[in-house]
Order: structure tokens, then sequence, then C-alpha cells
């Protein structure tokens, strides 16, 4: 169960200086961890949208390369030796589990880039 309002405040259990000092040590904490917070929900806030707008880039190319091969798939004189590969490959029922690695290995590479250029504008990863 979450508190309804942050604790950035500990009142002192005693009227002596010791518990005066410990209550604004936890007071201190409890400022520090909201403002860590804070910063944390923002990044995240970010980070999702990132993600969000590269999966839309992926998806608009991916469908734009579709539609490139559009054409042919077109009944045509001759098939092109790229297509010939390709229905090789997914003919095969071996090999249609190495295409969807390729084929996933290539957008998750795409995710690590977005999520490392975050992590240096934040100053979370230190750039080489």
């Amino acid at each position: 169960m979450a508190a309804t309002t942050p604790t950035i405040a500990v009142t002192p259990a005693a009227a002596d200086e010791v518990s005066m000092g410990i209550a604004q040590l936890f007071s201190q904490h409890a400022a520090n961890y909201q403002a860590v917070a804070t910063q944390a929900a923002a990044f995240n806030d970010q980070f999702v949208q990132h993600l969000k707008t590269g999966a839309g880039s992926y998806a608009g190319a991916e469908a734009a390369a579709v539609a490139s091969l559009q054409p042919l798939t077109a009944p045509a004189a001759t098939t092109p030796p790229v297509l010939n590969l390709l229905s090789g490959l997914l003919a095969d029922p071996q090999l249609i589990p190495v295409f969807l690695f390729a084929l996933g290995f290539f957008g998750l590479a795409a995710i690590y880039i977005v999520a490392a250029q975050w992590l240096v504008k934040f100053g979370l990863l230190p750039v080489p």
C-alpha cells in the first residue's frame, strides 16, 4: 500500500538533541529519496516514450520495406535472385528460426542503441 502523501519530514520522538538529530537525518534522507524518485520517474517516462517512438519508426521502416517488395512479388517473366533466396530460406522449416533470429537481433540492437544514448545523456553511462 502506498502512502497518500510522500514522507518528507520525520517528527522527533522526544525533545532531546539526539532525537532531533535522528529525525533531521531521516527527513534529509526522505527528501533525497523523493528527489531521486522524481528523476527516476521522469527518466522512465522519457525512456518509454523513446521506445514507443523507436518501435513506431521500426514498424514504419518494416512497412516501407514490405511496400518496396510488393512490385517484386507481382508476376514477372523472371524471378529476381533475392526472392529466390528468400523463398528458399522460408520454404525450409529448419531455416525459419535462423531468419527470425536475425530479424529480432537487429531490432534488439536498435533498442540497445537508443537505451545507451539515453544513459550517456543522463550521465549514467560513461562515454568511452
